[in-house]
């Protein structure tokens, strides 16, 4: 019997559709016809009900349903234990980290990791976040650093190891300039500078703009990374928020105000269930939990 047959009957089942099914899996309507009628044969009974409008389970189909729901479950969760034993035999770590993230101190604790592990290899892939999450979410990677806002359900375990805030930096002369805090919504008509739009901090950013003003929309000039924001501002082209870490890499004197209310970021490792992790995986959670910001 082909497992591919049984998800491709499993496929049908909830669609109904010869054509959506086929679509779906990327294969032509006969191919998947072809392989159903052999299904059925092996079976020893007729699966579906057909006509010239639609398809539905026959009552042998009902009864095998359960069945073929077990079969694929059972088949998925085998390549996982396998997989997960040959992660756990591997001295090779991956962990990937959003550009610019100068703010989660990557090196400075990867390097003790090694100090302390010099028998496992760590690769770390730098990408943006967008492609971080992907990448988590297709189990391509177990291991992430991310940001997270305060009170943000992530749907996943996280590690905070540092913290920062969103501040507002005003070009000189602006009204604004040297104000101890502002509201956040006050700004919706100001020219502003933002992180990208592909960064989750950006939406964090325009949210609170927009809150209890959704007809507004921010005004904004620029948005892009840190050093590109940071030159845009210093040309005085808008008011530029950002990070507070960020904002002070760049250079400790810079005059910013806060933002009412507060907006903060946590950063840190994000990882999944800690249970299907490899055991080096397991030893670089356990070891950024001694770096728990507090």
């Amino acid at each position: 019997m082909e497992i591919q047959y049984i998800f491709e009957f499993l496929e049908l089942a909830k669609t109904r559709s010869f054509s959506e099914t086929a679509s779906k899996l990327y294969i032509s309507q006969s191919s998947l016809s072809k392989h159903l009628i052999l299904l059925e044969e092996e079976v020893g009974a007729v699966l579906f009900d057909r006509n010239s409008r639609n398809v539905s389970l026959s009552d042998y189909g009902k009864l095998y349903l359960p069945y073929a729901r077990r079969m694929w479950s059972l088949y998925r969760e085998s390549l996982l234990r396998v997989e997960r034993e040959k992660a756990g035999r591997s001295r090779n770590i991956s962990i990937a980290f959003i550009q610019d993230s100068h703010h989660y101190n990557v090196s400075g604790i990867l390097f003790a990791f090694k100090k302390e592990y010099p028998d496992y290899s760590v690769n770390v892939l730098e990408v943006s976040e967008e492609e971080e999450l992907r990448l988590f979410r297709e189990r391509k990677i177990n291991l992430i650093g991310v940001s997270v806002s305060s009170g943000e359900k992530t749907g996943y375990d996280f590690i905070p190891l540092g913290k920062s805030r969103i501040v507002a930096v005003f070009p000189d002369g602006h009204p604004l300039f040297g104000k101890e805090s502002v509201k956040a919504s006050s700004l919706a008509g100001e020219p502003l500078i933002l992180p990208s739009r592909s960064m989750k901090v950006f939406k964090i950013i325009t949210d609170a703009i927009k809150s209890g003003r959704e007809k507004i929309k921010p005004n904004i000039v620029f948005e892009g990374s840190p050093e590109s924001c940071m030159q845009f501002a210093s040309e005085g082209m808008g008011i530029l928020l950002q990070p507070l870490d960020v904002i002070e890499s760049f250079g400790k004197n810079t005059v910013y105000s806060e933002l009412e209310p507060k907006i903060e970021l946590f950063y840190g490792l994000g990882y999944r269930d800690y249970q299907l992790l490899s055991e080096g995986e397991k030893l670089l959670v356990d070891f950024n939990r001694q770096f728990i910001y507090s």
